[in-house]
């Protein structure tokens, strides 16, 4: 019997598994040299001690007293238990214990057999916060991870990929096809193409960026990508896993700047192109301004043949046509001359209906919803006028079966509906007109301001139309908006600054024959048959004049002859100085002396001058005789009760 219990002992002592035999009390009667080492314990100091003597940690395992507790109760227990070894270092235990019976089937002892599985623990919980880490990681970044599993033709998504999509992890089919589905129509075959091009080895990487349908309906982006971790015994992939990135704030921001970027592009083709339009204009205007001055002139000496008299009317008529064409040029570049007044948005365009209705035919419906309000912009009427006309015009236009033009006056911002009260003094009205008619397509929307581009027939438009809007509108630092889709309809909105100020009451025009003078002007004119022009008008009306070639001839001479020099004649864009220039040089040497600058642009540098200061004033080109002695007669006499507008051909 001696010989049966060594013989036990010495196998127990040389298993790899920790043996402890303890009475039901949970006395150690034995314990075997493995765990004696794993503890770093000698056997002496463990035999007789109660199994509390191990240690426990009831947060990471069972409790000694649970342990025993149970074991008694239910003949056997499996666990993981905590020990201590003598050093104080910790040790995890898979543990399984049982009763022991005597030879009359009572209890007598309980033995417990026990693995270290502390290695296994640990790695175990690195791996889970690992994967915590992971999971925040990918969470914060929008990611969900998935598996294509080609065997069982499955796709598995983690809780991320779930998340991403609204669903929850047992509301899905996890069929490749079901998921394919899911892909945004559009996107579809490009996706599938891009990634059987990576499984067939055709392409390095998988990679793509396309919609996929979310729970509710709505499509958000994802950016995908993946890569092969398992091939079958013929070298095929049979297990591709990756992630889903939801990037759909992303393409919102980048199609916001891609219209921005279009945006701005077309402001600069469009800035580009009105320099040229507008140094065209100046050129022209001033080549009109010649041929029409001598036509008038020579309209006088003709007067008494008939037929030569109708062939100058025919070429005065002509010029002034050529000048309302400039006219629409310089409207394009922002160069046409403007008198912005207080004016009600309200009035103007109610007081308008009437003839857009006789315009526009009775085959289209137009409509007026006024604010109830007063809505005063700082803006040229007439201008506003012909904005409103113009976009009514085209809305005709796109409405041959007939349909309907809806007027609306807003209280809006450029950038959203954003009351006036909070976008401060510097506010806008919004003039809202929208129509029923065909709408445009991109393409033909990318370029409606452009001047010369049209959809009408050659002989039926000119392409200056929006271009002019677009231009009247920037001159009065307003901004317009073009909504449109083909079969929809088009939305136009035009913003105009608004203002405190009451409307003024408008005055006179000037009436009489041209008048004349005795007086001396200097007339300074870069343009040879522009400046003898000027002089047989003045000469012939009485008044002594003195020629300059240039700005800097206009100074020379007007420095030695100030004195007897009443009023300055000058054109705005000359050679070396300009025509700004040489007054403010000859008005300190004689202040207040009246000036008239005369131009092909709008002369926009002297705005607030022309308002503000006494005896400057400004006429465009190409002007009529009479329009100029009318302006230098009013001038000389210093008639500040006088309505000094431009004076323009018609």
């Amino acid at each position: 019997m001696s010989d049966v219990i060594n013989f036990q002992s010495l196998f127990l002592d040389q298993i790899r598994e920790m043996v402890t035999v303890t009475d039901l009390d949970g006395t150690i009667v034995y314990v075997n040299v493995p765990h004696c080492n794993e503890l770093n314990f000698d056997r002496r100091e463990l035999i007789g001690r109660h199994v509390s003597a191990y240690g426990e940690n009831i947060e990471k395992g069972a409790s000694q007293e649970e342990i025993i507790r149970k074991t008694l109760a239910d003949g056997e227990w499996r666990g993981e238990v905590v020990n201590y070894a003598k050093d104080g270092s910790e040790i995890i235990l898979d543990c399984h214990t049982w009763v022991i019976k005597d030879e009359n089937e009572k209890p007598k002892y309980l033995c417990g057999v026990s693995r270290d599985i502390t290695r296994q623990k640990n790695t175990e919980l690195s791996l889970k916060l690992s994967q915590e880490k992971l999971m925040f990681a990918m969470e914060s970044a929008g990611e969900g991870m998935w598996e294509i599993d080609f065997k069982r033709n499955t796709v598995r998504f983690d809780e991320l990929g779930f998340r991403m999509l609204g669903f929850e992890s047992g509301e899905v089919d996890k069929s490749l096809e079901w998921w394919l589905n899911r892909i945004h129509p559009d996107d579809r075959k490009a996706s599938v193409d891009a990634f059987n091009g990576y499984i067939a080895g055709e392409l390095p990487s998988y990679s793509r960026e396309f919609r996929l349908k979310c729970k509710s309906g709505d499509y958000i982006w994802v950016a995908s990508t993946g890569r092969i971790i398992q091939r079958d015994h013929d070298g095929k992939p049979s297990i591709v896993v990756g992630i889903h990135r939801n990037i759909s704030d992303k393409k919102a921001s980048d199609l916001e700047r891609s219209l921005l970027d279009k945006r701005l592009m077309q402001t600069q083709k469009l800035e580009a192109v009105g320099q040229l339009a507008g140094g065209i204009a100046h050129d022209f205007n001033n080549i009109l301004q010649y041929v029409m001055g001598n036509a008038q002139m020579l309209q006088e000496i003709v007067a008494e043949n008939p037929e030569a008299a109708h062939c100058v009317s025919e070429i005065i008529k002509g010029s002034r046509n050529a000048a309302r064409l400039t006219r629409k040029l310089l409207a394009f570049s922002r160069r046409q001359p403007i008198e912005p007044r207080a004016m009600d948005l309200n009035e103007t365009i109610g007081t308008m209906l009437s003839i857009i209705r006789r315009t526009i035919g009775v085959h289209i419906r137009v409509e007026f919803q006024p604010m109830s309000v007063p809505c005063r912009v700082h803006a040229d009427s007439g201008q506003v006028e012909h904005i409103i006309m113009n976009l009514c015009v085209n809305s005709r236009d796109a409405m041959p079966d007939g349909g309907e033009i809806r007027i609306e006056i807003l209280e809006e911002s450029p950038d959203g509906n954003i009351p006036l009260k909070e976008v401060g003094e510097s506010g806008y009205f919004c003039m809202k007109i929208s129509d029923t008619g065909t709408g445009m397509d991109e393409e033909t929307l990318s370029r409606a301001f452009e001047p010369f581009f049209s959809t009408k027939p050659f002989d039926r438009a000119s392409g200056l139309g929006l271009s002019m809007v677009y231009g009247i509108v920037e001159q009065h630092e307003g901004q317009i908006r073009l909504y449109s889709e083909i079969g929809r309809g088009t939305v136009v909105k035009v913003y105009l600054p608004k203002t405190g100020m009451s409307a003024p009451e408008s005055s006179g025009r000037h009436d009489g024959k041209d008048p004349g003078g005795e007086e001396t002007i200097l007339v300074a004119e870069d343009n040879d048959a522009v400046r003898a022009l000027i002089m047989r008008f003045l000469t012939k009306a009485g008044y002594r004049v003195i020629e300059a070639v240039d700005g800097d001839d206009a100074v020379r001479i007007g420095e030695n002859r100030i004195d007897e020099i009443n009023l300055l004649l000058l054109d705005m864009v000359m050679p070396g100085r300009s025509g700004r220039a040489v007054a403010d040089t000859l008005r300190e040497i004689k202040p207040g002396i009246p000036v008239l600058f005369s131009s092909g642009y709008s002369g926009e540098n002297l705005r607030g001058r022309l308002n503000d200061a006494d005896g400057i004033r400004m006429i465009q080109k190409p002007y009529r005789r009479g329009s100029l002695l009318k302006l230098i007669r009013t001038m000389l006499d210093g008639d500040k009760q006088s309505d000094f507008r431009k004076f323009n051909v018609d």
